[in-house]
């Protein structure tokens, strides 16, 4: 599901607001940890610091709460990219949130009312209908996109949504400057009510935008290790499947900080051990709808990747009428 309303930011086109398929607990939590602890190891050329930004946490914030923050801020930092603020509001929307959804699952269950959704009606823990009206009622207003996962697990979460396309955008995005996490639920497999959101903000703690250069946030980072091997297709909207179905290898995406038309000439991927290229889904916002306004492409492999193995990825073209050329490598998870 996408979910597109107007922000005050001009550079912004449109923000997604994005979930996690229902029903996807333990398996989304297993391929969550197949990111490897070691990645730190081979992290990210030149992050431009000497480890992850913490960002700003307000004295309210919870462990559960900085611990998502540290989680979203380590992979950004292997991009090279600033860390997120974490602002209470923000975290008061979306724990309210959670606490809603759990409240009321019989009815969304009933219903089919997106989970990012609430309804006047189910009066019980009501904040807003749609994210951006929960962030304002709790005094945030430059809520700019939303993910939601069913974990109950900050850093699960986290991984869960990086090992996507779509959810991983706002991470990947120097224009989300602030964060706020939520969580709730409980029970196990066939009766879970986990939930974890997280929402996005264009206003950091000192009130401010991005004002930097164009940032890229290319995942997997170059020279990074310990990169899942496949992507099993569980995230709604599901990217488009390779010919024979999921799971597929791995996606790479490059995520710009601004409005970047691009217009490829070649995209590839290939093992560094046999030379030969990989057959794989092209995507960028002229072929796929969901990619609108997000500034981001997108490619993957239609077979998993092998475990151990130095990958490379090289992508060539124009971004807004300059040419524009990144050759990396990365190194996939070796267990």
């Amino acid at each position: 599901m996408v979910e597109r309303f107007p922000l005050s930011v001009p550079v912004l086109v449109a923000a997604v607001g994005l979930l996690a398929s229902p029903g996807c607990g333990d398996e989304a939590f297993d391929q969550a940890r197949d990111v490897d602890p070691l990645l730190l190891a081979d992290a990210a050329e030149d992050p431009g610091e000497d480890g992850p930004g913490t960002g700003f946490v307000p004295d309210t914030a919870r462990e559960d709460q900085i611990r998502a923050l540290d989680r979203a801020n380590w992979y950004r930092w292997q991009s090279g990219l600033p860390p997120l603020d974490m602002i209470e509001g923000l975290n008061d929307a979306c724990q309210a949130h959670c606490d809603y959804w759990v409240t009321h699952i019989d009815q969304y269950n009933a219903t089919g009312l997106s989970p990012h959704d609430e309804n006047p009606s189910w009066s019980e823990g009501f904040t807003g209908v749609n994210f951006w009206e929960r962030d304002a009622y709790f005094g945030y207003a430059a809520g700019a996109s939303e993910v939601i996962a069913f974990m109950h697990h900050p850093e699960g979460s986290v991984d869960g949504w990086m090992n996507t396309l779509y959810h991983r955008i706002p991470f990947m995005n120097a224009q989300m400057v602030a964060m706020g996490y939520g969580a709730a639920g409980g029970g196990g497999w066939q009766n879970s009510t986990k939930i974890d959101t997280v929402d996005f903000g264009s206003v950091d703690a000192a009130g401010t935008s991005y004002s930097g250069p164009v940032a890229e946030g290319i995942y997997p980072p170059p020279g990074s290790s310990g990169i899942p091997v496949s992507f099993d297709g569980m995230e709604s909207p599901q990217p488009p499947p390779p010919p024979s179905g999921y799971p597929s290898g791995t996606i790479i995406s490059v995520t710009w900080s601004g409005n970047a038309g691009f217009k490829v000439t070649s995209h590839k991927i290939w093992a560094e051990d046999d030379q030969q290229e990989l057959p794989h889904v092209w995507l960028d916002p002229g072929s796929d709808a969901n990619l609108a306004g997000a500034s981001t492409i997108a490619l993957y492999p239609y077979k998993p990747l092998s475990p151990g193995k130095r990958y490379w990825v090289s992508i060539v073209g124009e971004k807004n009428g300059a040419a524009w050329e990144k050759t990396w490598d990365f190194y996939t998870v070796r267990y």
